[in-house]
């Protein structure tokens, strides 16, 4: 591994979400500070969209991570994987409150009485959903019923959901037209703007114990913003490949010929267009 050979203390560009290298740079940290308000809110239900790899899995560990903090004030539930139908959906969510998961016909009632027994005792229940363009649309209408429980004047659960952007049309499905009017807050997640991915890429070195000059050549940043469009996951992911390639050659600077290898090797990166000449055969032919 290229660690030592560069002076890191951790691999800068992991392609594991890792909150400790989070860089907001595309309005995240202001999203985040709105996200836990929505929570505190008595009818917050909330969607993060974005186009696979901008960050939504780190913004949400984010989210869950100081809700947890908070144990005291909240009850997470927590759904990464919701493609189930809606006894699989009320099992994840009895696995989450400690409570017997068992598919029958007590299951949903033991769910809801738990729920309010929660609100009973002042707690906040936060319900987090992750790839939420993959609920099933039966899943979805039993997603609607549930946000719509109240205990008296206040609402059981409230509601954060992360998805990809085919959610948004899924909602405007005349089926789901009552769960999109159930939303009160609609965030999208960019990718990186051009301009911030050399900042990104500084940062994310220096959480990672580089202190050394400039390590990416700033041709080959360019290179980078172009090839991965700013989607932070393929900037991780041509930035580890590249410095991989200069630690094989044992370079200490990143240029623009390792990063060409790693676009070369990367399906998901955006390919520079050839501008070579045809050979001689071509121009014969010509």
């Amino acid at each position: 591994m290229y660690l030592q050979h560069f002076g890191l203390s951790q691999a800068p560009f992991s392609a594991t979400p890792n909150t400790q290298l989070l860089v907001e740079l595309n309005g995240s940290r202001t999203m985040f500070k709105e996200l836990i308000l929505a929570l505190n809110k008595p009818d917050g239900f909330v969607k993060v969209t974005g186009q696979a790899g901008v960050g939504k899995t780190t913004l949400r560990r984010k989210v869950l991570r100081a809700l947890h903090i908070h144990s005291n004030r909240y009850i997470v539930i927590d759904i990464p994987y919701p493609r189930m139908n809606e006894t699989g959906f009320f099992s994840a969510i009895a696995h989450e409150l400690q409570i017997t998961e068992t598919p029958g016909p007590y299951l949903k009632g033991n769910v809801m009485t738990k729920l309010i027994s929660l609100v009973e005792s002042g707690k906040r229940i936060a319900l987090i959903i992750d790839e939420g363009q993959s609920i099933p649309e039966t899943t979805l209408d039993t997603l609607l019923e549930l946000s719509r429980q109240k205990h008296g004047e206040k609402m059981l659960v409230r509601t954060i959901i992360f998805a990809q952007i085919e959610f948004d049309e899924m909602l405007n499905k005349h089926r789901q037209k009552m769960l999109k009017e159930r939303v009160t807050a609609s965030h999208v997640l960019s990718p990186i703007s051009h301009a911030d991915i050399p900042q990104y890429v500084a940062l994310r070195l220096g959480l990672s114990g580089y202190n050394g000059d400039q390590l990416f050549s700033s041709k080959a940043l360019q290179l980078l913003g172009n090839a991965s469009r700013g989607i932070p996951r393929l900037i991780n992911l041509l930035a580890h490949k590249a410095m991989m390639v200069a630690y094989a050659e044992g370079a200490t600077t990143v240029d623009t010929l390792h990063i060409k290898r790693a676009v070369a090797d990367t399906a998901a990166a955006e390919q520079p267009v050839s501008k070579s000449k045809p050979g001689w055969l071509g121009r014969i032919r010509g």
